[in-house]
């Protein structure tokens, strides 16, 4: 069994939901931090998160608003299975970037 600490994903969140992140087959993952950084510095953007599909029953971050040129940080543990999802969407493409880091145990 191996366990690697990394950034699983990386980039900028889409305006329509869409994947971020899925555990690799043969893997589980425990998501333990995600960084929102809104590089849009003069107006501020909202947010979504979701776990496995993007139904409001499966948003792990519900809208929320992130200040021009502030950061969000949710520190919460997440545990995932093979073929899970983290999706997310923004008010407006492009200018929201997101950092994932996590624990893939293979």
């Amino acid at each position: 069994m191996t366990d690697t600490y990394k950034v699983l994903a990386q980039g900028q969140l889409p305006a329509v939901a869409g994947v971020l992140y899925t555990v690799p087959g043969g893997t589980q993952t425990i998501v333990s931090r995600i960084v929102l950084a809104n590089t849009d510095n003069v107006n501020p953007r909202t947010a979504t998160l979701y776990q496995n599909g993007t139904a409001a029953t499966n948003e792990i971050l519900p809208p929320t608003s992130i200040d021009p040129g502030a950061r969000y940080v949710d520190d919460g543990r997440y545990t995932m299975a093979a073929t899970n999802t983290i999706q997310g969407k923004a008010d407006a493409a492009s200018e929201i970037t997101y950092t994932i880091y996590g624990l893939e145990i293979s």
